[in-house]
């Protein structure tokens, strides 16, 4: 009996954290339409941030990386992300993907969804990897009309 209430639990928590990267990202300010681009040693900059030995820096970097969205880091976010050892940037750098589009990247979030130590790190991954999953058979249903 009280494993079925946690499963319950787990499974309710689940839906909301989908219901909620849903509202969030209805409600997210486009930065994709905005004109402007950055130059390689800006990018660069950022690639050398998402690697760096300082937490700070890495978690800065990680968030420059989607809040601009630099497609152009994608490879170092995946490097990034399969050595991480902080829970938080991991999620972060599973956002950051979602958030830049990189939909060639869903084997990878699966797989962080499932086997990732942590449990937070695994609901995330798996929500977001839900949500990506839905999108895309959205795109292929209006391709498809």
């Amino acid at each position: 009996m009280l494993h079925r209430k946690k499963s319950i639990i787990v499974v309710a928590s689940e839906i909301l954290l989908i219901l909620f990267l849903l509202s969030v990202n209805m409600f997210a300010q486009e930065t994709k339409n905005v004109i402007f681009s950055l130059n390689d040693e800006s990018i660069g900059n950022i690639k050398n941030a998402i690697q760096s030995n300082n937490p700070g820096l890495r978690k800065s970097g990680i968030y420059f990386a989607g809040k601009y969205a630099v497609e152009e880091v994608s490879e170092t976010l995946l490097d990034q992300l399969k050595k991480e050892e902080d829970p938080s940037l991991r999620v972060l750098i599973v956002r950051v993907l979602y958030i830049n589009g990189n939909y060639e990247y869903m084997d990878e979030i699966y797989k962080v969804a499932l086997n990732d130590k942590n449990i937070a790190v695994r609901q995330m991954a798996s929500a977001i990897y839900d949500v990506m999953r839905t999108e895309r058979s959205v795109q292929v249903a209006d391709v498809n009309n």
